[in-house]
């Protein structure tokens, strides 16, 4: 099987455990884009450190500041904060050529749309990811749960090109699940995010700390519960026929893992929790639901946002 020249932008603890784990395979030709200056030079001077649980596994893989200027490539990764997709598009621009993918594993909803508008729907592939990772200083990455990548074109038709990233992916461990219900596997994602973001963030623990008090476990039922009415409301088809176990099943899976939303906190930074928890209460706020737990959520997230 042929490598793919791959583009990651994002770097940080999931891009840089994608890109980490596509450049331990043969042929694959791998460039992280990253901002953070230190995590960049340390990439570059000794490779990328994944500490996985059967031991740390060293990478060697070429880093960078920007995307601009570069060649096409056969498969983009965008892996930005949502509020940055849109200058990432712009800045990834010289990287694809025709033929290029462009794949979002982003948090959120609207990433999509923005990537769509801004480079041509018929380049963009969607996904979602259910690994576990947190970035513990520049050039080193913890790896702290192993899961799937659902991916899937807009349209939902099977595609050579899936098949090809699908089997890459599998090469990699990414554990490929190709869709054809590629809204459906967004908004899964999303109610995952729903239920553990916000509250592990506001309770200061990893994802299995949810599960060991039965307040914090209550709360994340009701706050899904939430988010899978407004989906079935909205028409959307989730991936799981009972998402406050798919939840549940993804917090043990990742019990050690550090969530974005907190990691975001610790480094007093914005959050992304207005495309998770947030767009839960527009969209329902829009079909006229309860969704008085995610408001909750979001505004007590946002009530920390506000002090840095």
């Amino acid at each position: 099987m042929s490598g793919m020249s791959v583009a990651v932008i994002g770097a940080g603890a999931m891009g840089g455990l994608y890109g980490g784990l596509l450049a331990s395979r043969p042929g694959n030709r791998v460039l992280l884009i990253d901002l953070w200056r230190e995590h960049v030079a340390a990439i570059n001077g000794s490779g990328l450190l994944i500490e996985a649980a059967e031991g740390p596994m060293r990478v060697m893989v070429q880093a960078a500041e920007t995307a601009r200027g570069l060649e096409p490539k056969d498969l983009v990764v965008i892996l930005v904060k949502s509020r940055d997709t849109e200058a990432a598009a712009r800045a990834a621009e010289s990287a694809i050529g025709p033929e290029t993918m462009v794949l979002s594993l982003q948090n959120g909803l609207g990433n999509i749309e923005i990537l769509s508008e801004a480079l041509g729907a018929s380049k963009v592939i969607g996904g979602s990811t259910s690994f576990g990772a947190f970035l513990k200083g520049p050039g080193v990455i913890a790896w702290r749960g192993r899961g799937q990548t659902p991916i899937g074109e807009l349209d939902g038709r099977v595609t050579d090109r899936i098949g090809r990233l699908a089997e890459v992916f599998q090469d990699a461990g990414l554990g490929p699940v190709v869709s054809t219900n590629v809204e459906g596997v967004i908004w899964t994602k999303l109610i995952v995010n729903v239920g553990i973001n916000a509250l592990a963030a506001i309770l200061g623990v990893p994802n299995g700390g949810l599960l060991e008090d039965s307040e914090a476990a209550s709360t994340m039922e009701a706050a899904v519960l939430e988010a899978a009415a407004v989906a079935a409301a909205s028409g959307v088809r989730l991936e799981v026929s009972d998402p406050v176990a798919h939840v549940r099943d993804v917090c043990l899976k990742t019990g050690q893992n550090i969530c974005s939303t907190l990691q975001d906190l610790r480094a007093r930074r914005p959050t992304e929790i207005g495309v998770i928890n947030g767009a839960v209460v527009k969209a329902g706020l829009r079909l006229g639901l309860d969704v008085q737990v995610n408001q909750r959520l979001w505004g007590l997230i946002q009530a920390q946002e506000a002090g840095f």
